[in-house]
């Protein structure tokens, strides 16, 4: 019926938005800012409850200095690495981050760029599995770093096409994810269903 089809559309369409987005980064793993916001435009304005769409880079902490000089002179002014551990949490030397490079709309999202996506636990959890598997993950809902809380779920980027959850943590370049805001996304699906309901 109408209102099964909305439904099963409305939780289809950040799946769908991840994939456009994983499909880019795979086409072009060396896309600009503006190749990437002017491709996530349509989603973020088409489908409710996406609050953003965003890249995130899998960078060795021996390399963080040099990956944020890279994404300043790339045009990203004042970028540098945000970590979101728990207090008295630290990360082991040899723990590799998860820097959000891209967060498309830039206005709205902006505080999160750079955010350290493995130091907060529940995106942590979902990007190792989201790696391990080749599969999007979802979060529980968490304080987001823009602010109100959400869910983010991630897609896995890889060099090559690795067949194995080894070979996909070897192989592991990082992550595209959509943010979506629970409450926007019931508002939306309200207004799309029947009245009769």
């Amino acid at each position: 019926d109408n209102a099964s089809n909305v439904l099963t559309s409305q939780l289809q369409e950040p799946l769908r938005a991840l994939e456009a987005m994983r499909g880019l980064a795979e086409a072009a793993p060396d896309l600009d800012q503006e190749t990437f916001g002017r491709a996530a435009l349509p989603w973020t304005l088409a489908a409710p409850g996406i609050a953003a769409l965003g890249l995130s880079d899998r960078v060795e902490r021996a390399d963080v200095a040099a990956y944020e000089a890279r994404q300043r002179s790339a045009g990203l002014a004042g970028y540098r690495a945000v970590e979101r551990w728990p207090d008295g949490t630290a990360a082991a030397a040899d723990d590799p981050l998860v820097l959000i490079r891209y967060i498309e709309p830039m206005a709205a999202n902006a505080a999160a760029l750079g955010v350290n996506a493995r130091s907060i636990a529940r995106a942590r959890s979902a990007i190792d599995r989201a790696t391990q598997t080749g599969r999007p993950v979802a979060t529980a809902a968490f304080t987001l770093s823009q602010g109100g809380r959400g869910v983010v779920i991630y897609q896995a980027l890889y060099r090559g096409d690795p067949q194995t959850a080894e070979q996909r943590a070897r192989a592991s370049r990082g992550v595209v994810f959509a943010t979506v805001r629970p409450e926007q996304w019931l508002v939306a699906l309200r207004d799309r269903l029947p009245a009769t309901l």
